[in-house]
């Protein structure tokens, strides 16, 4: 069974481009984690 780890993610700034990638990384955070796999240990 494969272990479910956190990954902690920092952002500096939230201008249009930090906006735009904290809004892909919540909404879209089931399609990132299908497509990276598990995480390395």
């Amino acid at each position: 069974m494969t272990e479910l780890r956190t990954l902690k993610v920092a952002l500096l700034g939230c201008g249009n481009v930090g906006a735009q990638v904290a809004r892909i990384l919540l909404e879209d955070a089931d399609a990132l984690a299908a497509r990276t796999g598990p995480a390395c240990s």
